[in-house]
């Protein structure tokens, strides 16, 4: 499922201080990353991090995850062009995944209801990934981990919940190469992901996130599908 959910942090003056100090931090490990893979060859994620897991962890004062993306996003620059050492600014974005950030149970179910309640007050439907063969098909195991994620599950029961006590439709679609896709112009291509969070189209040219542009593919590509909860409780 690639559910897009805007959320705005409100935290401490301590918070935001510590936010920073953990990015600046992180690209600082990224620059390490980038300065060994360089002088060495080695690209790959998994040889990143057979070489420089357990130094990064002695090194930087980061959580395992976190050294994990900082590895992963140094891996995905190199793919398209190796021809140039990269370095990373100090406050880089560093991406977070659901094992960096993680919901209370308070917390999904406004996400789930202002959703619900957002299509409801705009006469829309909710999209979502048909997910249901995602166990037998041929995934990463990083992939089918995130789609079996607790807290991805949870949201998901939710919404579908909610929405049909509202009467709100909410419609599965076929998640197939929606994160290759342009949704500006349909060009298909691997490519297109320049990095995890970054979209860039090979064929016109179009940027956007790479998560809410895959949001609009799967928003395309709900309206010819019919709705599967439409009936209030």
């Amino acid at each position: 499922m690639k559910l897009t959910a805007q959320i705005k942090l409100l935290p401490t003056p301590e918070q935001a201080d510590l936010l920073l100090r953990t990015m600046e931090m992180a690209n600082r490990a990224c620059n390490a990353i980038s300065a060994y893979a360089w002088q060495h060859g080695a690209f790959r994620q998994y040889d990143l991090h057979h070489a420089l897991y357990h130094d990064l962890r002695q090194q930087f004062p980061l959580s395992a995850q976190m050294v994990v993306r900082c590895l992963g996003k140094v891996a995905d620059s190199y793919k398209l062009d190796r021809a140039t050492q990269r370095t990373f600014m100090e406050r880089g974005g560093i991406a977070y995944d659901s094992r960096l950030l993680t919901y209370k149970e308070g917390e999904l179910s406004t996400i789930s209801k202002r959703l619900v309640e957002k299509a409801k007050d705009t006469g829309r439907a909710i999209a979502l990934e048909d997910l249901s063969g995602i166990r037998s098909a041929t995934v990463s195991r990083a992939e089918r981990s995130r789609h079996h994620n607790w807290a991805f599950y949870d949201l998901r029961s939710k919404i579908t919940y909610k929405a049909r006590r509202r009467g709100v439709p909410v419609v599965l679609v076929d998640p197939a190469y929606t994160s290759r896709t342009c949704h500006a112009c349909g060009h298909c291509e691997k490519a297109n992901r320049k990095r995890q969070a970054a979209f860039v189209c090979q064929a016109c040219g179009h940027c956007d996130n790479a998560d809410r542009n895959a949001a609009l593919n799967i928003a395309a590509r709900a309206e010819v599908n019919q709705p599967i909860v439409a009936q209030a409780a």
